[in-house]
């Protein structure tokens, strides 16, 4: 974890981690960047295209989702004053969901704790349900924030799998039009065999040297075209 881990998180313990990767910038940086909180509810070009990555590191479940949790624990409030025992097996789920988030030491990755989505979902629901005006109304601002942010991850990812995906068909069809066998180097990256074979590509697995090669489009994976 220490070389995904960005640098100023190594000093950190989990809970430090976990709140300041919930309200900081969206950005998938190692141990050679640091996190930066930002202002709720604001963000830059720059976050959604940090979802161009599949697992993005700092704020990962988006650059709305900090907000979000704010107005959450707002309409929480209010559902505590109300002392609904109604509400009282939903609280259960919710600090079950918290508990294997927390219990998690690199719970400030979202790749390893993607249920502690549901909590705010549950929460606006809940609100919906309260028969308050003003906590429905912040649920319904919460519902907003959740599809805006999904949104947001949403659009980046598309367009940075479009391109990848364009990208990698170019790159097979370069292949198909070599006249002897791929020197590909698949390294980890095993499922990239099976894609060569499927697509009729002659190849010969070697060690291949980065300076040499390319990379095979959203992979690891080394080939040179004789």
């Amino acid at each position: 974890m220490k070389t995904n881990s960005p640098y100023d998180f190594l000093d950190k313990n989990r809970f430090e981690k976990f709140f300041v990767s919930l309200f900081a910038t969206t950005a998938n940086v190692g141990n050679d960047g640091e996190s930066q909180l930002k202002w709720p509810f604001s963000v830059t070009p720059y976050e959604i295209t940090a979802f161009i990555s599949p697992d993005v590191r700092v704020a990962g479940f988006g650059p709305m989702f900090g907000g979000a949790v704010l107005l959450g624990c707002l309409v929480i409030f209010g559902l505590l004053l109300q002392k609904r025992r109604a509400y009282r097996p939903v609280f259960l789920v919710m600090a079950i969901l918290l508990f294997t988030v927390l219990i998690n030491p690199e719970s400030w990755w979202a790749r390893y704790v993607p249920q502690l989505w549901i909590i705010p979902v549950l929460i606006a629901v809940m609100g919906l349900e309260s028969g308050k005006a003003w906590i429905q109304n912040g649920s319904r601002l919460l519902l907003c924030a959740l599809i805006a942010n999904a949104f947001l991850v949403g659009f980046g990812h598309f367009i940075g799998q479009s391109y990848s995906h364009l990208l990698l068909k170019q790159q097979l069809q370069a292949m198909k039009q070599s006249t002897q066998p791929v020197l590909v180097d698949f390294r980890h990256f095993n499922a990239n065999r099976v894609r060569l074979q499927e697509e009729g590509i002659p190849f010969v697995e070697t060690k291949i040297d980065e300076k040499q090669a390319k990379g095979l489009s959203s992979s690891r994976t080394l080939y040179i075209i004789p």
